[in-house]
């Protein structure tokens, strides 16, 4: 019975080492899975600007479907190994064995088979130690080899390739910045440029003398070209070379396109209940009005800003209330309408009656030569022509 008891205590060990292999295997399935699912995700995020809804899809995406990946490859083999979990029998061992060992066969299973017969007949107790002599110098653990999972943790430098170039090249913030913002992906991120503008010099110019506006670009990935637009067309700056650009305004007047409409939460009338009903509509814009919605801020041939516009408007006054980056009066000005139409904005005629801000010569000129009501930031903005009504 010695070797049959032998025979007992090197399947209990190939079971063990068949379950240590499918944990070291299952460690690199998952492994691999997590790296290439991170980046595919961070990447997809950061050239595709995801709003908060897609950016927690896929935040519970990656944590759903590397949960599974875990609990399979590596939670339950584990248990496994441990014997919480109940595993493969010796019937099932001895046939992976068989199949690797062809001299084995089905020996090991009549062996199995002839044990679980009546042991007290000497005649099957004699063919279970033949048997099992002829088995034992076999390796049968070398069923299992470790070294098979070497060729699958090569797929592992992919990913580690892929994070390497990314650091190295100095693009590392498409990872980095972008995995930010799916782990806080409840949290409204405006779309930021990969670069920066910085004005070189104040942007003051004394009326009816040239201007030269200077720009120094920085960051990650800088345009070839930046441009000015104004009286409609589209001027291409001048390139100075190391990220520096320049155009020249020739003569400058007045401001070139008028006003577009009435804005300045700073010196405002408004009406209350009005105001009340935009915050507590729940009108819903219809994506069909893309084709006939006028927005001050946006050309109307600019489709792409504004299918923008009303996928961000569609989420509601309260998200968009709280998410609006910008200036309260240009809410008030560009977007309250789309909550709220009946909502009644001041013409530009009747704003200039009320207030001038930028450009008061020009206010002035366009009010009939009539001063306003009040004035706000005067001081700010040339400053000598309210002088001299002050001082008269």
């Amino acid at each position: 019975m010695e070797n049959s008891n032998n025979l007992y205590k090197k399947l209990d060990r190939f079971i063990r080492k068949y379950y240590l292999n499918q944990l070291i295997r299952g460690g690199i399935l998952t492994l691999i899975s997590l790296l290439i699912l991170f980046i595919a995700i961070s990447v997809l995020e950061h050239y595709m600007n995801f709003d908060v809804v897609l950016r927690t899809v896929l935040f519970w995406f990656y944590i759903i479907l590397n949960t599974l990946f875990i609990s399979k490859f590596i939670a339950i083999p584990f248990l496994k190994l441990i014997k919480l979990r109940k595993g493969i029998k010796y019937s099932d061992a001895a046939k992976i064995i068989g199949d690797h060992f062809k001299e084995i066969d089905d020996k090991l299973i009549n062996v199995l088979e002839l044990a679980e017969m009546n042991q007290n007949n000497d005649l099957v107790n004699a063919s279970i130690e033949q048997k099992t002599a002829s088995i034992s110098p076999i390796p049968i653990l070398n069923a299992i080899n470790f070294k098979t999972n070497i060729k699958k943790g090569y797929w592992l430098l992919i990913p580690f390739a892929l994070l390497f170039i990314l650091f190295i090249s100095g693009k590392q913030y498409i990872i980095t910045d972008s995995s930010e913002r799916i782990l806080k992906h409840n949290t409204f991120f405006e779309p930021e440029a990969p670069y920066q503008i910085v004005f070189d010099g104040e942007l003051l110019a004394e009326q009816y003398e040239d201007f030269e506006l200077k720009l120094k670009i920085t960051g990650n990935e800088i345009p070839k070209n930046f441009y000015v637009e104004f009286d409609n067309n589209k001027f291409m700056m001048q390139n100075k070379g190391n990220n520096h650009h320049l155009f020249l305004f020739k003569n400058i007047n007045k401001p070139s396109m008028g006003f577009s409409r009435v804005g300045n939460g700073g010196f405002s009338l408004r009406k209350v209940s009005s105001f009340l009903r935009v915050l507590n509509s729940r009108h819903m814009i219809k994506w069909s009005s893309i084709f006939r919605m006028d927005l001050p801020d946006r050309p109307f041939w600019d489709y792409y800003k504004k299918i923008n516009v009303i996928r961000e408007t569609k989420k509601g006054i309260d998200w968009y209330a709280k998410n609006y980056s910008l200036n309260e009066d240009l809410f008030w000005s560009d977007r309250a309408k789309l909550f709220y139409p009946e909502l009644k904005i001041a013409p530009v005629e009747i704003g200039l009656k009320f207030a001038f801000e930028a450009h008061p010569r020009y206010c002035f000129e366009k009010n009939m030569h009539n001063l306003p009501f009040g004035a706000h930031a005067w001081e700010k903005w040339d400053s000598d022509f309210w002088k001299n009504w002050i001082g008269n």
